[in-house]
């Protein structure tokens, strides 16, 4: 029979950085053995965050922010790597910032940042802008001829796709 040897060796970390590699020992009588250090570098993956596009109907009132994140390796998730975040931004089409309510008809880039992930960090996030159609459009109807029952003036919107504001016109007495 035959007895059969393995060496084991060491890493001496998991994490994006440089680490040592130290090889397993081989004791033999006949050799003059020598062992040197290796070394090893490991680099941070990449997670993209996404924010979500979105349009803002009648009420100039921004949804609730979505996003998606891409690139997890291994196990990681959500539930075991992101501590808190993303933050958003809203900017024009000259890069000026914008409140989440009040938003004027037109398109608009909706900015992600500030992803906190558990630390040590093996990723490094990178940021893609999303998009935000606004049809918010103020208009006002006026009824022609004299005001008469039924008839008035009223404002109210254009109904945008998602999720429309009516209105009524009012009745006066004649």
């Amino acid at each position: 029979d035959s007895l059969t040897f393995n060496s084991i060796n060491l890493i001496t970390g998991m994490d994006v950085g440089l680490h040592s590699i130290v090889p397993g020992a081989l004791l033999n009588e006949n050799f003059d053995i020598s062992y040197e250090l290796g070394s090893l570098t490991i680099v941070p993956a990449e997670l993209t965050v996404t924010a979500g596009d979105q349009f803002v109907s009648c009420d100039g009132i921004a949804n609730p922010f979505t996003h998606t994140l891409e690139g997890y390796r291994y196990q990681d998730a959500d539930s075991n790597l992101v501590v808190s975040g993303p933050t958003y931004e809203i900017l024009n089409s000259l890069n000026v910032p914008v409140p989440t309510t009040g938003i004027a008809p037109g398109l608009y880039s909706i900015v992600p940042s500030n992803l906190n992930l558990v630390q040590p960090s093996n990723y490094v996030v990178n940021y893609v802008n999303g998009e935000m159609i606004s049809g918010a459009s103020p208009i006002v109807l006026v009824t022609p001829g004299p005001v008469s029952i039924g008839g008035g003036i009223a404002q109210g919107c254009v109904p945008g796709v998602a999720g429309s504001r009516s209105f009524s016109i009012p009745t006066f007495p004649e």
